[in-house]
């Protein structure tokens, strides 16, 4: 079974053998669920530095 991924703007495939689809699947969910907790995390950083900058911006009088 081919295995198609990117890594460093490089489209790279690689051939898996059935036995090691199951270790393969496991990784690949592992990695899904890291993504995913990144994504998550910069989500949450823009909110509070677009927070933070409101709240900045609110308390300091306005200069123009």
């Amino acid at each position: 079974m081919p295995l198609g991924y990117t890594h460093n703007i490089r489209s790279r495939f690689r051939y898996i053998r059935p036995a090691e689809l199951p270790r393969i699947k496991t990784l690949l969910g592992n990695f899904k669920r890291f993504r995913a907790l990144v994504d998550r995390c910069v989500d949450l950083s823009v909110k509070l530095a677009n927070r933070q900058t409101e709240l900045l911006r609110a308390s300091t009088p306005d200069q123009s």
